[in-house]
């Protein structure tokens, strides 16, 4: 590079490090604008450019000033590319767009990098990524920010600093990766991979440049599969591996051969240069070394022509023209030093910029916040005056037009609220005739039968709904009468002490509390007197307490309490519940409202609105604080001033009538494991009355298990490793799916058939259980006669995947059967079965059953306890699949095999019946031949001599 350039640069860099002192610290402004199309030729975009600048169109300028620059860097016409940077930077700042300044920051950067001025390069590209970094982060200001990392790791790269180089690639590989960017992956690989060679991890290397080569083939980038080529065979040459070094070389060399990037075309070729000189071919050597240096002085590359004069040096050096390589190396001397003059010029910047730009930063800072302050005050008194203009304007409109909607929406919400509530008042109504009949009906039924005979307990069950669902349409009726009777109908207000009443009334509920294994704590606190409705304030405390003991776990605690504060007695139900998210807290005082996350699918959502009603109907104020996973809070705060009513004395000791329903739900004992050829089945169902219902229905032919829950039915099926499972969907902890889920994720209870017994029996909710294994679905209400074939038909199917299971751990894994083959062809398959497919999984775990078997008995005894501990499951795990699956126990299994092999060695072999009782794990050659006989039929003497005739 000569004199006159350098001068320029060190100008040029004193004007750009000034002007980057004007980006502020904090830039965040990020403009989205349209694309332009570019011309590909310099002298297209310098026109493009000086048009723009002429008209004033800084976005065109920034945009084809930048192109321009890399033009001039592609063809190391490096001053002129600086200048086109500074034009777009000019732009770019006028415009105040960060992302465009982030850009041209970079640009300037990579080109200071490429002429070695390599602190000067990273304060750049540490700018650029300090305003990435500010901006919110999507495509473009990632792919900004993962230049400056890219610029920063070649920088520290070439300072042999190799730690933080890495660290800077890895950080520009992740958002490569995000933004799906091959290139720049390949780029990064490549880098990463010649740390790794220069810290002598060869093996690690390789990897990264095949990577590197990968990315690079699939986008075509031809200098990037060249220098992957190069890459490589520099780490052939570290390797000692010279052929395949030079095969490489060679390969680089050929693919940049006329290419328009000298720069990066001169590593192979030097590298040529180098491998041919060590191998003394000096004609070819010298061939590549002027090709190098006529290509380096092309472009003006002092250090490339350091390097090729070094290798002129060591050629003639080594032929032995003593003088051509004196003059070799006198130039590769000067070059060297030019090298040094530049980097300490370098230096010199470094020092004085630094000083220029911290008295620059002072004097802009000062100057922005005064024009600064001046534009906020003009644009502030606009703005005020131009609200006040479309205020006044739009006011007078948007009022007369407020008033008149909200009078007719004012009419058409009340009369859509009267049809509403009487549509609901009327239909609860006529729900109450038929299960005052249902009810009757169920009565009659308990006191003419036997208490523990079937009729009996279905009637308890049908009961027990009648009286939940009635509970529900009285919640409903309470609403309607909240709304329109109570106004309707003067309430009859009594005085006295209310806190006492509402102790009472909450009283009730301690053996609700207490069958849900929750404590209940009600205080006894003499408290003044104040008016009340004596049935609102019931309905109040009822749904309260009821509510924090339906969603307090079993071990919480719910408490009631009164206390004074100023005029008013504060009334507070505390649980430490599940609590409620912020959404469910805005609407839980809202009819018929149910939060996403109640995964119990508890309540109606009738409760809190009944509360909030009847604390307005007699003006007290309600308020309540929740937190999710800790319980919640109820705040009513009670006035005991008297109020303009004609009251009576309150009666604390009648409370009416407690129409609570019991709550008090156990499911079903599990059946005894008596008879081991009946079918185990598991019922998970959270509603007691359901589970009895279903295994009042399976019991006759099948042994029945139950789980409460989703969390009990996981830990009961690995337990007891059931023939069937049948499973609610709603249920508390974790529901029907994510137990089927897990059940088929676990090799124990992978093959058990799922019938999932639910009330969702939408497209989707059907999509969703299929997709993780259920088997067969069943909706609610279901007929008994339905769920019993179901069951017993998956059954069958079962048994006769048996057959296919025995055969496959009989054999050995070689000639299993394919795990997708059915048992029988379609021709062949019975009309009224389910087709019996193999499962994978089931068929792999029984090979493995079988392979497990067979290896300990080659070696001795077989002990079922360690097969288990090879397919990682306990013994009374590996007892039931293998029953499940093959239908007979491990140990006959084992018996099975054993005679399998034996009768293989009887009509193969001579050696002696002794032998062949040891090879089939059995010392006793007694127990050996009365086992076989008891399983085949014949002594091993008579079967080998029957055999070995036919032979």
């Amino acid at each position: 590079m000569s004199p006159s350039s350098v001068a320029f640069l060190f100008l040029t860099t004193l004007f750009l490090l000034a002007n980057t002192s004007c980006v502020q610290e904090d830039v965040r402004v990020k403009i989205e604008r349209p694309k332009i199309s570019l011309p590909s030729d310099t002298a297209s975009l310098a026109l493009l450019a000086d048009s723009a600048v002429r008209i004033k169109d800084n976005y065109t300028t920034c945009l084809a000033a930048n192109a321009l620059g890399k033009a001039y860097r592609d063809a190391c016409r490096f001053p002129q590319a600086v200048a086109a940077h500074n034009f777009a930077l000019n732009a770019a700042e006028a415009l105040q767009d960060s992302l465009l300044i982030a850009r041209t920051l970079n640009n300037i950067g990579t080109v200071y990098r490429r002429i070695g001025l390599l602190p000067i390069a990273a304060d750049f590209h540490y700018k650029a990524l300090e305003i990435s970094e500010l901006m919110t982060e999507d495509d473009a200001t990632l792919k900004a920010r993962v230049f400056s990392l890219n610029g920063l790791g070649n920088v520290y790269l070439t300072l042999d600093n190799n730690t933080i180089a890495e660290q800077f690639f890895r950080s520009a590989m992740e958002g490569e990766s995000k933004l799906g960017s091959y290139l720049g992956m390949a780029i990064n690989f490549a880098n990463i991979g010649s740390i790794f060679q220069k810290n002598g991890q060869y093996d690690s290397a390789f990897v990264y440049y095949q990577r590197s080569m990968e990315l690079n083939s699939k986008i075509g980038s031809e200098i990037g599969i060249a220098l992957c080529h190069t890459y490589l065979g520099q780490l052939a040459e570290s390797k000692g591996s010279i052929p395949k070094a030079i095969t490489e070389y060679e390969t680089a060399y050929e693919q940049l051969l006329g290419s328009q990037d000298e720069w990066h075309a001169l590593t192979p070729c030097l590298a040529m240069a180098r491998i041919n000189m060590e191998t003394a071919n000096y004609a070819k050597a010298l061939r590549y070394l002027n090709e190098a240096r006529q290509a380096a002085e092309r472009i003006g590359s002092i250090e490339h022509l350091a390097d090729i004069y070094k290798l002129y040096y060591a050629v003639y050096d080594k032929k032995g023209d003593i003088k051509l390589a004196l003059d070799a190396f006198r130039q590769a001397e000067i070059f060297s030093d030019s090298i040094v003059n530049i980097k300490t010029i370098n230096d010199i910047q470094n020092i004085r910029l630094n000083i220029h730009n911290a008295r620059q930063r002072r004097l802009l800072d000062e100057a922005e916040k005064n024009t600064l302050a001046q534009k906020q005050e003009k644009l502030l008194a606009m703005t005020i005056l131009t609200l006040l203009l479309i205020i006044v304007g739009a006011g007078l409109v948007i009022t007369l037009f407020a008033l008149r909607s909200r009078k007719r929406e004012q009419r058409m919400a009340a009369e859509f609220q009267r049809v509403k509530d009487r549509f609901f008042t009327n239909v609860t109504h006529e729900f109450r005739t038929p299960l005052t009949v249902v009810m009757a009906a169920a009565d009659d039924i308990i006191k003419r039968s036997h208490p523990d005979s079937p009729d009996a307990l279905n009637a308890k069950v049908i009961n027990s709904q009648s009286a939940s669902l009635l509970n529900l349409i009285n919640q409903i009726l309470d609403i309607a009468k909240l709304r329109n009777g109570a106004k309707a109908t003067a309430p009859k207000w009594c005085r006295g002490d209310v806190a006492a009443f509402m102790e009472n009334v909450a009283r009730d509920y301690v053996n609700m509390a207490a069958s849900r294994g929750v404590t209940l704590e009600v205080s006894d606190t003499p408290m003044p007197h104040a008016d009340v409705v004596p049935d609102f304030a019931i309905k109040i405390c009822r749904n309260l307490v009821a509510n924090a003991i339906k969603f307090t776990p079993e071990g919480g605690r719910v408490s009631l309490s009164f206390a004074i504060d100023a005029d008013s007695i504060v009334m507070t139900v505390a649980d430490t519940g599940c609590g409620m998210t912020l959404e469910q807290q805005l609407h839980a005082f809202e009819p018929f409202y149910q939060g996403q996350t109640d995964s119990a699918a508890i309540g109606t959502g009738v409760g809190l609105s009944i509360v909030k009603s009847a604390a307005d109907e007699m003006g007290w104020n309600i308020n309540m604080s929740s937190q999710y996973g800790s319980g919640s809070v109820f705040n009513i705060t009670i006035p005991t001033k008297p109020a303009h009513h004609a009251v009576a004395a309150l009666d604390i000791v009648n409370t009416g009538a407690h129409p609570v329903v019991s709550t008090d739900q156990h499911l079903p004992q599990d059946d005894p494991e008596t008879d081991e050829l009946r079918s185990t089945i598991l019922v998970v169902e959270d509603n007691a009355d359901v589970a009895f219902f279903i295994g009042q229905q399976l019991r006759e032919n099948h042994r029945v298990v139950f789980a409460a829950d989703g969390v009990q039915g996981w830990q009961k099926a690995q337990d007891v490793v059931p023939d069937l499972i049948v499973s609610d969907v709603m249920m508390p902890g974790i529901d029907g799916i994510e137990l089927c889920r897990r059940i088929r994720a676990a090799q124990p209870t992978a093959h058990i058939p799922i019938v999932m017994v639910t009330a969702k029996s939408a497209h989707e909710d059907r999509l969703q259980g299929i997709e993780t294994g259920v088997d067969a679905y069943i909706e609610k209400p279901f007929h008994a006669d339905e769920l019993v074939l179901v069951v017993n038909k998956l059954l069958e199917s079962r048994a006769r995947l048996r057959t296919i299971y025995s055969q496959i751990v009989e054999s050995p894994r070689a000639q299993k059967p394919k795990p997708s083959q059915p048992e029988n062809t379609p021709d062949q398959q019975p009309q009224d079965a389910a087709p019996a497919v193999v499962s994978p999984a089931d068929a792999e775990f029984i090979s493995k059953v079988g392979d497990a078997i067979r290896s300990m008995m080659s070696k001795g005894e077989v002990d079922i306890a360690a097969v288990a501990d090879v397919l990682c499951v306990t013994r009374h795990q590996l007892n039931r699949k293998v029953n499940a699956l093959c239908g007979m126990s491990t140990s006959n299994l084992v018996k099975q095999i054993r005679i399998i092999k034996a009768k293989e060695l009887l009509a193969t072999t001579n050696i002696p019946i002794a032998d062949v009782a040891t090879e089939c794990g059995i010392d006793s050659v007694a127990y050996f031949g009365a086992l076989f006989k008891k399983q085949v039929g014949s002594t091993p003497s008579k079967f080998r001599t029957d055999n070995l005739g036919e032979r």
